[in-house]
């Protein structure tokens, strides 16, 4: 029983250790053993934690039953960063559970970055095209078109399939698209296909 205890629990320290890595410096990874309510496992530790710390732990809890590892939480670090946590009971071969996993993800960075990224992405204070530029052309209307199709369906450029291709340039011819001289050379840039491919879909249409 013990042997078993022991190879569990080397799966889930080598676990831990690749979810730290994957994911530094950003992610701690704390295993707590609830009997004991001490922290038997860390890595990545940036809340300056270490092995043998109290768990402070509720005795008495029925984490198998908890649903816990169904929450995310919020948490403040040490030093005042926001961090993300889920906590995981490990569940032992005879049952129970006897240690439980937190994985804690340090989201200060991110939340530092979002006031820049919504100032660079708001589009909301930009001017009309102009239309000198844009009235002719061909390249962003198509891509326009284009990727408004993908919204529409969820999808990406790299994801599409010959019936999606098939159904944009039907769309497109539908729209006049084919009347301009150029586009079949825009919509082959896009979709990744040749002239050749484009005029067949076309032939088979008509």
């Amino acid at each position: 029983m013990k042997s078993n205890y022991l190879t569990i629990m080397s799966s889930y320290v080598a676990i831990s250790k690749a979810i730290s890595k994957l994911f530094a410096p950003f992610v701690e990874v704390v295993i707590h053993d609830i009997e004991c309510n001490h922290i038997v496992f860390i890595e990545g530790g940036f809340s300056k934690r270490q092995v043998g710390d109290p768990s402070y732990l509720d005795d008495g809890t029925d984490w198998k039953n908890l649903g816990l590892d169904q929450v995310v939480y919020e948490k403040t670090n040490v030093d005042g960063r926001s961090i993300k946590s889920v906590s995981i009971p490990l569940v032992g071969d005879d049952g129970t559970v006897k240690e439980l996993m937190c994985i804690n993800f340090d989201v200060s960075f991110f939340s530092s970055m979002k006031p820049f990224l919504d100032a660079i992405l708001d589009t909301s204070g930009h001017s009309p095209k102009p239309e000198a530029l844009f009235k002719n052309d061909l390249d962003d209307r198509i891509h326009t078109f284009i990727h408004a199709y993908l919204a529409r369906h969820s999808l990406s450029l790299v994801h599409l399939t010959k019936e999606h291709k098939r159904d944009i340039i039907l769309e497109l011819r539908s729209k006049g698209a084919f009347d301009h001289k150029h586009a079949a050379a825009v919509i082959g840039r896009t979709l990744d296909l040749s002239r050749a491919s484009i005029y067949n879909y076309l032939k088979k249409m008509d």
